[in-house]
């Protein structure tokens, strides 16, 4: 199992949270001004194996659009930073919206030459409601890109959102 990357809160929200406790149990002031003296390990991300903030978004299956429908969730060999360095992605799908006898197909994708066309080398299919209904996408290492798209073969009962969360990360780090 992968390490989990730690949670980074900034230096001022802490600073924040500390002095609005001090506040409510009677702390004055000046008593939080030593929260500035306190070390801080700044931008703890520099060296964390991430390539960027995590990508955050939502997929929309409508029943007005024409099936199968397929949408690409990922690609990296879009993304300047990232393409030409060895790199996977990680996160999650959030696939509860999925109702009785829905079925939609996860494709994992990989770009091997530069300039080339992605192409499959794993596929997933999940039918009907899930539990647990979070899935953890962990994609193989790819220099010229990986691509995760999902396909939903035929109309969903009513509009279908997929939440999801990625996160790219180095594979050339020790």
């Amino acid at each position: 199992m992968p390490d989990l990357p730690a949670v980074v809160v900034p230096y001022e929200t802490i600073k924040t949270a500390c002095v609005d406790a001090m506040d409510t149990q009677g702390y004055t002031s000046e008593r939080a001004g030593y929260l500035d003296k306190v070390p801080v390990i700044d931008d703890r991300t520099a060296s964390m194996d991430f390539f960027r903030e995590p990508i955050e978004g939502s997929i929309v299956f409508s029943t007005a659009d024409t099936y199968p429908k397929t949408v690409t969730v990922l690609d990296t060999s879009t993304l300047s930073d990232v393409v030409s360095k060895l790199h996977y992605v990680e996160g999650y799908l959030d696939l509860s919206a999925l109702g009785s006898n829905e079925k939609v197909v996860a494709e994992y994708k990989m770009t091997i030459v530069s300039g080339g066309s992605p192409l499959t080398y794993a596929s997933e299919e999940f039918t009907g409601v899930l539990y647990p209904p979070l899935l953890y996408v962990h994609t193989r290492s790819g220099k010229y890109g990986v691509r995760i798209d999902l396909t939903m073969p035929s109309a969903p009962a009513s509009d279908r959102t997929i939440y999801y969360q990625l996160f790219i990360r180095r594979s050339d780090k020790p």
